[in-house]
């Protein structure tokens, strides 16, 4: 995976902050499987993902497991030096990425209409 001919401007003064989930983002989300005890693996192309914005924002990285573990499975994957923070916490961000969140756009028909049609699709 190429990121270079993505620029990405930093802020003018400070490295805004990017919130990334661990689980469905970084890594491969197995649907209807929750093991406390067990991250899968990243995804293809997940580390250069976090490099490239690691260069202009501050990381924060969410998870649905204990932080020690995320924080180990990020340092097993070579992800933790490019992480400012691991939490169990929604914190303050500029972005959120998540792979189920539904966008608000001051519309909540529109919002009830996606959660009437959502279905879990894995990649």
């Amino acid at each position: 995976m190429n990121f270079d001919d993505k620029k990405i401007q930093p802020h003018e003064f400070y490295k805004a902050v990017i919130l990334l989930s661990l689980e469905g983002v970084l890594n491969h989300n197995i649907e209807d499987i929750y093991d406390p005890q067990y991250i899968s693996p990243p995804r293809e192309g997940a580390i250069d993902f976090i490099k490239t914005l690691s260069q202009n924002f501050k990381l924060i990285i969410i998870t649905t497991h204990k932080v020690k573990e995320a924080k180990k499975w990020l340092k097993d994957y070579n992800f933790l030096s490019y992480i400012s923070q691991v939490t169990k916490t929604k914190v303050p961000s500029w972005i959120f990425i998540d792979n189920s969140c539904i966008n608000y756009d001051g519309s909540y028909q529109r919002i009830l209409n996606i959660i009437n049609n959502y279905s879990l699709t894995l990649k």
